[in-house]
């Protein structure tokens, strides 16, 4: 990965695991070993690696300072030349991860249902539209607004037949769901951002799903203590559990 140079002379690293600088041909040579631990490195790396005949750390250069885009890996020049050897400070940090935001749950004791939204204006309408149909139960876990890397959207459906919402990040599911059923469903929007179920992001909790062959309605908890609890109280035919449908993160979780 490129970056900006200091100076006419050029640093080039990639993904924060080998410092590589620029020759005036445009090929790269390796001029530091692996680094594979967040900390800050001080390391002062053999000379061979540098073809131009300049030094290329001055005064001029000696507060600059290069990172990627993410700010994970930043790198300066604190002494040395090309003719003998350069010493360079390198610093791994994990990138700030994009801000997750709640997600509010509703409960309808008319319509036996509940109703998930991560839009704070949303919730708040519907508080002071319908307070006689729903219930606001507060946050219970968290999810993104827009998407960020590794994240899909889950899809919103309302049934004015049902007086019920449905959510899926299935692709299938959701084209099946508007193909066979267009007098039932009626695609929404898009809810918010989740992970897949088959994700490897760290710190992450599975999303239950369950079924109700009584009310005709769907309910998801991210709260294993809820699911299991739902899976003993209330088994079919007033709820089935489904599947784990997708992930988000174990940090927002509220019991």
């Amino acid at each position: 990965m490129s970056m900006d140079g200091l100076g006419g002379d050029p640093v080039w690293f990639s993904d924060g695991v080998r410092l590589v600088k620029s020759e005036e041909n445009g090929d790269t040579v390796s001029i530091a070993r692996e680094v594979t631990s967040a900390a800050t490195y001080v390391r002062q790396l053999a000379g061979g690696g540098y073809s131009q005949g300049a030094a290329w750390y001055d005064a001029y250069h000696q507060d600059a300072r290069i990172s990627n885009r993410s700010g994970s890996v930043s790198a300066k020049a604190i002494g040395g030349n090309c003719g003998s050897f350069a010493t360079v400070e390198v610093t791994l940090t994990r990138p700030s991860a994009e801000p997750t935001k709640p997600v509010y749950r509703f409960w309808s004791e008319k319509l036996r249902a509940h109703f998930y939204t991560i839009s704070e204006t949303e919730r708040d309408h519907v508080i002071a539209t319908w307070p006689r149909v729903w219930s606001y139960e507060g946050p219970k876990y968290e999810a993104f607004d827009s998407q960020v890397a590794g994240t899909v959207p889950l899809y919103r459906f309302w049934s004015n037949r049902y007086q019920a919402h449905f959510y899926t990040t299935d692709e299938a599911e959701k084209a099946r769901v508007i193909a066979k059923w267009p007098d039932v469903w009626k695609y929404e929007k898009v809810a918010y951002y989740v992970y897949p179920l088959d994700s490897t992001e760290p710190n992450t909790v599975a999303m239950a799903r369950f079924w109700s062959p009584r009310n005709s309605r769907h309910f998801y908890t991210a709260d294993p203590v809820e699911r299991d609890m739902v899976i003993k109280r209330w088994p079919s035919p007033i709820w089935d559990y489904e599947s784990d449908v997708f992930r988000v993160p174990a940090d927002g979780l509220v019991e």
